[in-house]
């Protein structure tokens, strides 16, 4: 991978799947209906099966979650919260660089203990974690008993990175629809752009800004436009970035995923989505690091062979064709100044690939410049003039010229289009010199000879 230093950095991009979806968040009526069965069952495995009692004693307690007034905290052992059964029957199994304890709300705790566990943060759309509940919060999802009372529609998921409150740190959890309404296939391109400063990330913090297809664009109009006041939850790997509420219908198809970036990250993950998800996992089998002054190298010697060949080119095309090679190498520069030119203004990369496709670029500009002094000689010596040579060489060149390279700009498009990495570089500056090519050896070329017929009398052409 150019340009990457760090080889961590490198496996880490290249082991990325990018599983971008779009999910929508469960309305708070569905939320603690699901926390209500999960405390049901939590409370059954602390006090035994006969304590499935009704949870309607504890409808305050679930108003105060709801309204994110203070809890009153203090620390229980895992034993305390999963049951003694459950604690002896895993305590071989445990972590050893997991904590036993976790931090609950006491008033809730007796009927409520995995609400207990959590926290919901004012003016915020998920339900926080602390950062010491996250463990037991992760181990009592994955308990069958509760796998089995969550909606199979449904599915609890984490935020990408802990968010920070005051001087607490929390883990975010939001609960939402297990049917993606929209996917990262549909993603035409993805960006990093510089925020200048909203609600949930300051100015100066990256974030990465995605288009959709039409396709993409049209799915996310609609869920958009019945969804108004929901969240839409960006999901990235099964971990939710963000999920902004829908303020509007969206007609642009257009998203963002925002996070605790750093510039670095939100490049590696803008080029991931790029690239799209890959069908199976990759595996580093060897490693190669190639270092700049080898690159640099590599570099130097495209650059030398370039100009080498341009070189020898020009001087073949004097020798043989004399006055009229002079003409042909003044259209071969035009033709590498209009080939720099569009790569510069469209701020292509030149690559090796890139430069190997110049050098091919050149032989075919002089092979129709060769084509066309071959069609005057002949005209010349059937004692035509040499204005009317000029006129006949080009206009019977031009279809020959013409199939010649609309084939070899065929493939160069088809190479472009199914190609990666190198490739397309090849087939970039391959494309973009065919078109220059044909636009100087045809038009720039002829043009040079009409204006030295006209302006002196030439008796003899130096071809």
């Amino acid at each position: 991978m150019a340009g990457i230093q760090s080889i961590q950095r490198a496996r880490n991009v290249i082991s990325s799947t990018a599983l971008l979806e779009f999910k929508l968040v469960q309305e708070s009526q569905m939320i603690w209906s699901v926390l209500d069965d999960i405390d049901r069952v939590m409370r059954a495995k602390q006090k035994g099966a006969a304590a499935q009692d009704s949870l309607r004693a504890t409808a305050v307690d679930s108003a105060k979650f709801a309204e994110g007034k203070k809890t009153e905290d203090k620390t229980v052992t895992l034993q305390d919260l999963f049951g003694e059964n459950e604690t002896e029957s895993e305590s071989d199994q445990s972590e050893p660089d997991e904590t036993d304890q976790v931090v609950v709300d006491e008033n809730t705790f007796s009927d409520r203990p995995f609400t207990s566990l959590l926290r919901q943060i004012p003016n915020r759309n998920f339900i926080a974690i602390p950062v010491q509940n996250f463990y037991a919060v992760q181990r009592v999802l994955q308990l069958p008993e509760v796998k089995n009372v969550i909606p199979g529609e449904t599915e609890f998921l984490f935020g990408a990175d802990p968010i920070t409150m005051g001087e607490d740190n929390f883990q975010r959890l939001y609960l939402v629809k297990k049917e993606p309404e929209l996917l990262g296939e549909m993603l035409s391109d993805a960006n990093v752009q510089i925020s200048s400063g909203s609600a949930s990330l300051n100015s100066g913090s990256p974030y990465v800004s995605m288009e959709l297809n039409n396709e993409g664009a049209k799915i996310f109009s609609r869920v958009t436009g019945m969804n108004i006041g929901r969240e839409l939850a960006i999901v990235l790997d099964g971990k939710v970035s963000s999920a902004p509420v829908i303020e509007s219908k969206i007609t642009a198809g257009s998203a963002m995923i925002e996070g605790t970036f750093s510039m670095e990250e939100a490049k590696d993950l803008a080029l991931v989505l790029r690239a799209g998800a890959l069908p199976a996992p990759l595996y580093a089998i060897t490693e190669n690091t190639v270092g700049p002054s080898l690159g640099q190298d590599s570099i130097d010697k495209g650059k030398f062979s370039a100009a080498l060949g341009v070189l020898l080119v020009m001087l073949y095309m004097v020798f043989y064709y004399r006055g009229s090679g002079m003409i042909a190498n003044f259209a071969l520069v035009m033709n590498i100044i209009f080939l720099f030119a569009v790569m510069a203004a469209f701020r292509s990369t030149l690559t090796m690939p890139g430069i190997a496709g110049i050098i091919l670029t050149v032989g075919m500009a002089v092979d129709a410049n060769v084509l066309i002094f071959e069609r005057i000689r002949e005209e010349l010596r059937t004692g035509k003039s040499i204005r009317a040579s000029i006129d006949a060489g080009y206009s019977r060149a031009f279809v020959t010229i013409l199939d010649s390279n609309l084939t070899t700009l065929i493939t160069a498009v088809v190479l472009y289009s199914f190609g990666t990495g190198p490739i397309r570089g090849f087939a970039l500056t391959l494309s973009i010199g065919i078109i220059a090519s044909m636009f100087t050896a045809i038009f720039v070329s002829r043009l040079v000879f009409d204006i030295i017929t006209s302006r002196y009398a030439i008796k003899n052409l130096s071809i």
